[in-house]
């Protein structure tokens, strides 16, 4: 059983079990719920990143993923797909335990994501900016594209033929 710390939105809170914080993900989990209120493990779909194991305070990636999403779909003027919460905050957390520990992945595809998806990739250029002055971290230019990806990957009004 989990307990309710925080609600990001219908479909994803913050929780404790055992001490430790989690991110969980179900449809209409946060739905009427508020702090202390408690979950069931079946009702979860996902628990998703033990917050106590990120190295920078896993409430501002949240945060600031949450942000993100937010700010893509208000200049998209459309609601992005559910898994988008789990796979953005996922891929920022990595995407900062690699430039913490001095690794960097190139995108081979950073120009043709910019020419293919333009108003996702200035999105997502927003997206990193926010992320350098949020998290106080220099993140590479290469992270654009990826999130733009992450972004158009989530678009709902999309034809599948023309993700």
């Amino acid at each position: 059983m989990y307990y309710v710390e925080k609600i990001l939105n219908n479909n994803v809170v913050i929780a404790e079990k055992d001490n430790l914080q989690y991110i969980l993900v179900g449809k209409g989990l946060g739905f009427g719920k508020k702090a202390r209120d408690t979950i069931h493990k079946n009702d979860v779909e996902r628990a998703f990143v033990s917050i106590e194991e990120l190295n920078i305070k896993g409430d501002e990636i949240v945060g600031v993923s949450e942000e993100i999403i937010v700010m893509a779909e208000k200049q998209l003027g459309e609601s992005l797909g559910d898994k988008v919460h789990t796979g953005l905050i996922d891929h920022i957390h990595f995407a900062i335990n690699r430039i913490q520990e001095g690794i960097n992945i190139s995108n081979p595809f950073l120009n043709e994501t910019k020419a293919l998806y333009p108003v996702e990739f200035s999105i997502a250029s927003q997206a990193v900016a926010l992320l350098c002055v949020r998290l106080g971290i220099d993140v590479p230019q290469d992270e654009i594209g990826f999130i733009a990806l992450h972004i158009r990957a989530n678009r709902k009004n999309l034809k599948k033929s023309k993700v």
